[in-house]
């Protein structure tokens, strides 16, 4: 099974059948099927839907991320796949450049280790640093070598659907996100996303014209998950406020906005002038 996500919309979407004549594609998308041309669709490596199984040791140690933005917040499962136990410690980098430990224990063969992580306490991009050394009861003839990785988890990474295998980053890349994330930089963080703006129209003929036929019901889910997506998003990129356009309607969908910006610690102001006239409203990430 084969996956891409939207060029323009941070969305995971699965690939039914790609005409390479008319440079289109068939997607299933939010329980839909459509066409999409190829130039708006970004094809990358099938991911599995769950990690290996433990028992099947692949001779290596494993990271794999599983986000979910709605909740704000992102899972971690470590695989220990080697044929002996070994001792882990891994970390995470924080606010001032700070490491904070995550985990520091023993894990015997095909032994795993999950870990739930706030989105807000530990904010997008993440830098991770697995360390990991044999932990033999047996006397030995060397000290056995200690190894040190490193993974960049960008912000792209938690917009997809799924779960994800993390792999180490070479020590160049490394250094570039270190300057890049110092809290003391003055340069203003790029949002993650190049389509990504302070203003988004929840008009679903303008959101995703491909359920224009839906019911009101999917219709009204699928605006919401796409708010709270968007929403997420641009906390994490950083963007001081946002524009929210909703309609006015049945006031159903700024409701389910008021409140999930409530639950999340965000200020909301409806905007009664023109152009929006009570139909959008600003949300503002800091207080």
């Amino acid at each position: 099974m084969r996956h891409a996500r939207l060029l323009h919309v941070p969305e995971r979407v699965e690939v039914l059948s790609i005409d390479r004549q008319n440079q289109r594609a068939r997607i299933r998308r939010q329980g839909f099927i459509q066409e999409l041309p190829l130039a708006e669709l970004v094809f990358e490596e099938e991911l599995s839907n769950a990690p290996p199984a433990p028992q099947a040791l692949s001779g290596e140690t494993e990271l794999y991320l599983s986000p979910d933005l709605s909740q704000q917040r992102a899972e971690i499962r470590l695989i220990h796949g080697l044929p002996h136990s070994c001792f882990y410690t891994l970390f995470i980098q924080g606010k001032n450049h700070t490491w904070h430990p995550l985990l520091a224990r023993n894990l015997q063969p095909s032994e795993s280790f999950f870990l739930s992580l706030s989105l807000v306490d530990f904010m997008p991009p993440w830098l991770l640093r697995l360390q990991r050394i044999v932990a033999s009861s047996l006397p030995l003839p060397v000290l056995p070598p200690p190894v040190d990785q490193t993974y960049i988890v960008r912000m792209v990474d938690f917009t997809k659907a799924g779960i994800q295998k993390l792999l180490p980053a070479p020590s160049s890349e490394t250094a570039k996100l270190f300057s890049q994330t110092h809290p003391e930089s003055k340069e203003k963080p790029t949002p993650f996303l190049p389509d990504l703006r302070e203003e988004i129209d929840l008009h679903i003929e303008k959101l995703a014209p491909h359920l224009t036929q839906a019911g009101a019901e999917a219709i009204f889910d699928y605006q919401v998950n796409a708010m709270k997506r968007y929403l997420v998003s641009c906390e994490a990129a950083r963007f001081s406020a946002v524009i929210v356009i909703h309609g006015i309607g049945k006031k159903k969908l700024q409701a389910a906005l008021i409140e999930f910006c409530k639950a999340s610690g965000w200020r909301t102001e409806k905007l009664l002038s023109p152009p929006h006239l009570g139909g959008a409203t600003r949300v503002y990430f800091s207080s």
